[in-house]
């Protein structure tokens, strides 16, 4: 198959192009880049003006769910949300049912991918069996089977023993370990961000020490083992000082922010709207622009989406907030739809030398396309009917990409 991409705004950020460029692309290889390509016989057009066409995006942190919860996601159904987002790799969390801590889940879940065939589905395994946070799982047998990285996300590694042992493993494997920094016993059952907000409406709030205190065990413990750290969907302002100080530090750690957390914060759960329900809970304002700074300075290294949907019915009036599970669907929100996804799996000759892979999308900067074609299953959209760019990110004129192989091992 011959496509030829025309008009687009060719930004790509490894290779400092942003400017208008044609794309044309064969059996999913890149054959040419240049200003003007003629149209041929037999080639398939596509008109990319007002288009932005990109390297495709990877999405660190989702929640696909298969295998054991298919009727919240499903490999194929997040797949599909994350093609149409512009998103051609995501990374997969463990918690699944069974949960992902084996290599026969592991394998599973990358035969499925490939029989999808969509997108790249990288697996990441739980830190611990069960993720119980008692014991760790076989973590080199696990890589062995395909998994890229170790988190119990959605639950805190809280034993201080066993996040060291699991850092010191994986320092000898060479992989990331991915934690979801909350103090359960400090979160306990909150619901919102603690302060002006939860108490004048009376819901169980969360402090923000709750995150801060396991951000700065695990910095104390890294500072030590030095191995591939990285801090999950960060929240508050006093975790990007403590991270930024150990940066500094030169203690080797990462971090991602939300979008949801970039873009929101804690005053939208005024309406009682369970989609505002997300875990860790929208913060304040001066929270939101922090982590828009921590981006700005590299403190914060990446966007992920922590995309986590239920059924509709758990998102819905029908389950009292206090019993409606956090989490937020956000695969097919945090770029417009796509318009074109290429892959290109072999290596192709550059001015570098070969690059392996080359998955791109093209996409209106400045259209979010229908809502009733999201893709995914799930109900819980907190940035549905959001005016994009908002103040403080800038809009996508003057907006910059980050390109960073630091320790996320994708």
């Amino acid at each position: 198959m011959k496509l030829l991409i025309k008009n687009g705004r060719l930004v790509d950020p490894a290779a400092g192009v942003d400017r208008a460029m044609d794309l044309l692309i064969e059996s999913g290889r890149v054959k040419e880049i240049a200003r003007a390509i003629r149209k041929s016989p037999g080639l398939s057009l596509i008109d990319a003006s007002g288009m932005v066409v990109a390297p495709g995006f990877i999405d660190m942190h989702v929640h696909l769910r298969e295998p054991g919860q298919e009727n919240k996601e499903s490999i194929a159904s997040g797949a599909r949300a994350a093609v149409r987002g512009g998103f051609t790799s995501v990374a997969c969390m463990a918690n699944t049912e069974p949960v992902n801590d084996n290599r026969s889940v592991t394998e599973s879940i990358i035969a499925r991918a490939r029989q999808v065939g969509l997108a790249n589905i990288f697996p990441i395994a739980a830190v611990t069996r069960g993720q119980l946070g008692e014991n760790l799982v076989e973590m080199a047998d696990l890589i062995e089977g395909g998994a890229v990285a170790f988190s119990d996300d959605g639950h805190c590694v809280m034993k201080a023993d066993v996040i060291r042992k699991a850092l010191e493993y994986a320092r000898m494997l060479d992989v990331p370990i991915i934690e979801h920094p909350e103090d359960h016993s400090i979160s306990a059952e909150g619901q919102v961000n603690e302060g002006f907000i939860s108490y004048k409406y009376g819901l169980r709030g969360i402090l923000k020490a709750a995150e801060e205190v396991i951000v700065a065990r695990d910095l104390i413990l890294q500072e030590r083992i030095r191995s591939k750290l990285h801090l999950t969907h960060v929240s508050t302002a006093g975790s990007v000082a403590l991270i930024r100080n150990a940066r500094q530090a030169k203690t080797p750690v990462s971090a991602d922010a939300t979008p949801h957390h970039l873009l929101l914060n804690e005053e939208r759960v005024q309406t009682y709207d369970t989609v505002y329900k997300v875990k860790p809970p929208l913060r304040t304002e001066a929270d939101r622009l922090e982590l828009i700074r921590g981006l700005q300075d590299g403190t914060i290294d990446c966007i992920a989406s922590d995309h986590a949907p239920h059924t509709r019915h758990r998102h819905g009036d029908v389950v009292p907030g206090d019993l409606r599970p956090p989490g937020a669907r956000e695969a097919d929100h945090d770029q417009p739809p796509g318009r074109a996804v290429f892959h290109q799996s072999r290596p192709r000759p550059g001015p570098e030398g070969p690059r392996p892979r080359q998955d791109g999308f093209a996409g209106r900067p400045d259209h979010p396309g229908p809502q009733e074609a999201l893709q995914d299953r799930g109900g819980g959209l907190p940035l549905q009917g959001q005016q994009l760019p908002v103040p403080g990110l800038g809009g996508a004129g003057r907006s910059r990409l980050h390109h960073r192989q630091r320790q996320f091992g994708l």
